[in-house]
């Protein structure tokens, strides 16, 4: 009933915005995940486009978690729920499971990942989805042959995470315009111009920032500053490390990766 009358409402607000695509994505979902558990159970005849099924379902929900996001933020809901966890341990996992997509083009991801624990406060999810599109930008820009560089440091205050590619790079403008909402230069290629928008947003809510170099021609580097936890609040014990999102199927890095291409030669500027 409540969407009924939203959609026939001729002024829609951005808390009725967030209404409806919390209802849309949930529908999106559930006939995503049928779709994906009869696509498992189509017969080995059929085994040449249950693999398209499942990325198209994929894309979907990639699609429906992007536009939900950036509703609630239209909508005053978007919520930072802070935990103290160990980002070297998130960041390192995310990888894995993202290079399982990139080495196929042949881009490696290069991790200098510190071999101790460094603990910062932290809404995990939305953490995840954000360094994934940071992750996704530079893959899809890059070329076949080059590598992507992730590393995590730290400052007096942040834990700094970095992902420098070698691919395309960003002209003046561009720089200037990339973390605009719906703001996209995919060449040719569907993008909804949300994702590095979404992680600048994540980024300044957690109490951190965002910082992005580029040239054309040469690559770009986006560094990530996400405060560091008290040492009083680490000490009193964290949880296991990477939470139960990277159990589910399918994964976050599955969602964002779907679908994803990197930069073709003809694309170089």
């Amino acid at each position: 009933m409540e969407n009924k009358r939203l959609r026939k409402s001729k002024n829609v607000s951005a808390a009725d915005m967030e209404k409806l695509s919390l209802a849309a994505k949930r529908q999106l979902s559930d006939a995503v995940n049928r779709q994906l558990a009869e696509t498992i159970k189509l017969p080995a005849e059929y085994e040449d486009i249950s693999g398209e099924i499942k990325e198209k379902g994929l894309e979907i929900l990639k699609t429906g978690y992007a536009i939900n996001e950036y509703c609630s933020v239209l909508a005053g809901t978007y919520e930072i729920k802070a935990a103290v966890e160990d980002i070297c341990d998130i960041v390192s996992h995310v990888c894995c499971k993202a290079e399982v997509y990139t080495e196929k083009c042949g881009i490696p991801i290069i991790r200098k990942i510190p071999g101790l624990r460094i603990f910062v406060k932290i809404d995990e999810e939305r953490f995840v989805f954000a360094f994934l599109n940071v992750l996704l930008n530079a893959f899809e820009n890059s070329f076949e042959g080059t590598k992507i560089k992730v590393s995590v440091s730290k400052t007096s205050k942040f834990a700094k995470v970095t992902v420098a590619d070698y691919g395309i790079g960003m002209g003046e403008e561009t720089l200037s315009r990339c973390c605009e909402p719906l703001f996209s230069e995919k060449r040719g290629r569907n993008g909804l111009g949300l994702g590095l928008c979404m992680a600048r947003h994540f980024t300044v809510e957690n109490g951190g920032r965002i910082k992005i170099l580029s040239a054309l021609g040469k690559g770009t580097e986006v560094s990530l500053f996400i405060p560091l936890a008290a040492e009083e609040d680490y000490l009193l014990g964290t949880k296991n490390p990477v939470s139960e999102i990277f159990g589910q199927e399918p994964s976050p890095a599955d969602i964002m990766f779907s679908g994803a291409t990197c930069a073709k030669p003809d694309e170089k500027l």
